[in-house]
Order: structure tokens, then sequence, then C-alpha cells
């Protein structure tokens, strides 16, 4: 009895253990053998292998205080004390998929109409075989189906890797004390300041020949397209007080003034202010009499 139900206990245990499959969808497409779902196991598309990030900040030799240039005078004005901050990306390519039209299905499965992913036959190992712009994938380690087969195309999920990103990204900032409530400061920052070509994913469809496997657009993610730039001027000033009539005034905290010259904005001014109410001269008699510890009656001043 006790051996009937340990074994009852284990095959529970089994089946629970079993993998889920969400139906017929993988990723939002639904899986072209739903007979064969371990078929659709593969590299996760989008993802990269090795993905390698630097940032850093660093502040410059040069000026005052510093190892280079620290005798004073205009290149310490210019150079002293000047920041750098870099972010640098290197990682290999996302994982793709080859694929082939649904008009040339062989698994008599009415692919089409399901939207599912029909994958060609591989027939080769040397998918980077000639290597070049033109042609990343080796097309002639892919062929359809054959005619007739009653099967779907034997090429895994994600056995191709497109090309990879290499980006640098570079800033300087530098503060000018002009005055003592006047200060300037200085930035500017380049993305991909190297303009280094990062290509965007090619095509894997080998039935279209002329697409397959060609490089043909720059990236756009990760900062790794084509180089730009900005430069920005920002000046902050301190005020003590403004006086705004009688019983108020007006103490700004921050007055700024920011020209962004690369954008074309002009000049934009930002008043962060606070309202402070004044006290009146009853207030601060009454707060001198407090403070000497002298009794006040305001309804008999001469008693």
């Amino acid at each position: 009895m006790r051996i009937t139900r340990w074994r009852k206990i284990r095959r529970i245990i089994r089946e629970t253990r079993r993998p889920a499959y969400a139906g017929e969808v993988n990723y939002g497409i639904p899986i072209a053998d739903r007979f064969h779902v371990a078929n659709d196991y593969g590299n996760v598309e989008g993802t990269r292998r090795q993905r390698f990030l630097l940032t850093g900040i660093y502040q410059l030799p040069f000026g005052r205080g510093r190892a280079f240039l620290n005798g004073g005078g205009w290149k310490n004005a210019f150079l002293g004390r000047m920041g750098h901050q870099h972010v640098t990306l290197l990682e290999t390519g996302p994982w793709l998929t080859p694929s082939i039209s649904g008009s040339l299905d062989q698994s008599n499965t009415n692919v089409v109409n399901r939207g599912a992913t029909l994958r060609p036959d591989v027939i080769s190992k040397n998918y980077y075989s000639g290597q070049s712009k033109a042609h990343y994938f080796n097309l002639a380690a892919f062929s359809p189906t054959p005619a007739g087969a009653g099967r779907f195309g034997n090429a895994g999920v994600g056995t191709l890797q497109g090309p990879g990103t290499a980006a640098v990204s570079l800033g300087l900032a530098k503060n000018f004390a002009i005055t003592e409530q006047v200060k300037l400061r200085f930035e500017s920052t380049f993305t991909n300041v190297l303009n280094h070509t990062n290509f965007a994913p090619p095509a894997t469809q080998i039935d279209n020949t002329a697409t397959f496997g060609v490089l043909s657009a720059p990236q756009t993610a990760e900062n790794a397209g084509n180089r730009t730039g900005q430069v920005a001027l920002d000046s902050t000033s301190r005020v003590k007080a403004i006086y705004m009539g009688p019983g108020h005034l007006l103490r700004p905290r921050l007055f700024r003034r920011s020209a962004h010259s690369a954008r074309g904005k002009g000049l934009a001014i930002q008043v962060h202010a606070s309202k402070i109410r004044l006290p009146t001269l009853e207030e601060e008699f009454l707060a001198l009499l407090k403070k000497a510890d002298v009794s006040y009656d305001p309804t008999n001043v001469f008693g």
C-alpha cells in the first residue's frame, strides 16, 4: 500500500517537472512544427553573447594644483580643471534565424495561413565563408526543403550572428569663475566619436537573394550610429534679494542662462524664486520687547 502511494507521488512529481509550453506561440509568433517544439529551442534573437561596457570620469592633469601647466595664466584659465567623461561599448552581434518564404513550404501544414516562420535546410556549417558587406552570410550554406519532402527545414533558431558594435562616446566639461557670483560652464559631448560604422542586422530570408546577408543600413541603437556632437555654454549667477514692495522680498535662489549653440535654440532663462514676507514695524517692536523681557499691553500704552 505504501509502495503504491509512493509511486503515485513520484508520478505526480515527474508530471509537474515537465516543461510547460505556451501552446503554439513563440515570442508572439506561432510555432511551425507543433509536434516537435524542441526544434524551436535556440539562441534568443537580439541578445549578445559578449558585451563589454566601460564608463569613466577623469580630471585632466592640467592647471593649478595639477601635474602639468600649473603655472597659472591663460593656460590654466582655459585648460585647468577640465573634466573628461567617456562611455565605451564593445559587443558581439545579435542572434538571427534563417528563414524562407511560406510559399516554399513542403510540410503541408498550412504554414502561410498560420503565420508561422518557416526555416530552410542547412547543407553546410560554413555560415560566414567569403564574408563581406554584400555577403555577410554564406547563401550556399542553406537550401530550400526538397519538393515533396513532407517535412520542415532543419535550420535551427538563432544560428546566425549579426555584426557587432563598437562605439566610443566622449565628453569634456570646464568651469569658469567670471566673478564671485557669476560662473560659466562649457560642455561638449560626442557619440561614436571615432565614427566607426556599425551596421544593422541584415535580412535572413534565403529566397530573397537581393537582400540576404547584405549590410545596407547603419545601426541606430545604443549611440552606435553616425557621429553626433553638441556644444553647450551655461552661465549661473546668484543674486541676494530683490525688493518687491512693502513687506515683501523676492529672493532668487538661482538665475540661469544657457545657450545651446549646436542646436540653435538661442537663450533660455530660468528663474527659481521664493517669495518672503518681511516683518512689519509692530512685529519687530514686539520682538525687541520680548527679547528685553519687557511686558507690553497694546490697549494701555500710556498707563
